[in-house]
């Protein structure tokens, strides 16, 4: 795609969906796995070395996911985009208080290892979402896009007239 630095990119026509989730499906698994993995970890008393690297490799598998999440969102909104990271963060923050507050019952019911394994698999189960969004996210992007183009046309005719008459130069 032709490239111009003052005018910025039209997206319109461009598969960002197919771009930005594409590495995400991968990364997802492993890091679904991971986590689960985690989990049973714990619950058998591995080695400390075992959870951390079982962290690490996790850890870099989730920050794929939230960064390509994240920046798909900024994509799918470029005339707001600290506003579509501002509500990322609130949602993401607030399900990352749900989940602190649920975590020790559910351990404790639960125990160790099936409560990680009910996240990773909660966490796959909720992957079809994205399935859903890299099939029907370009007409929902192109359909808001054509929002945004005649609400920006209703201002550009508004601010031609006064007082509802049309500006005669």
């Amino acid at each position: 795609m032709p490239y111009d630095k003052k005018r910025g990119q039209d997206l319109r026509h461009f598969p960002i969906e197919k771009a930005r989730l594409g590495a995400i499906f991968p990364a997802l698994v492993i890091g679904s796995t991971t986590v689960l993995a985690f989990g049973w970890s714990v619950q058998y008393h591995a080695n400390l070395a075992v959870s951390l690297v079982i962290n690490f490799i996790g850890g870099i598998a989730l920050i794929c996911c939230f960064s390509g999440l994240s920046n798909l969102l900024v994509d799918c909104y470029p005339e707001a985009p600290s506003q579509a990271t501002a509500a990322n963060n609130i949602a993401r923050c607030l399900m990352g208080a749900g989940a602190t507050a649920l975590i020790e019952p559910l351990m404790s019911h639960m125990g160790y290892g099936w409560t990680w394994t009910f996240l990773g698999l909660l966490s796959l189960a909720t992957s079809p979402l994205l399935w859903v969004q890299l099939k029907l996210g370009p007409k929902w992007r192109e359909q808001r896009a054509v929002r945004v183009e005649a609400k920006k046309l209703a201002e550009e005719l508004a601010i031609a007239t006064r007082d509802g008459e049309p500006i005669v130069a």
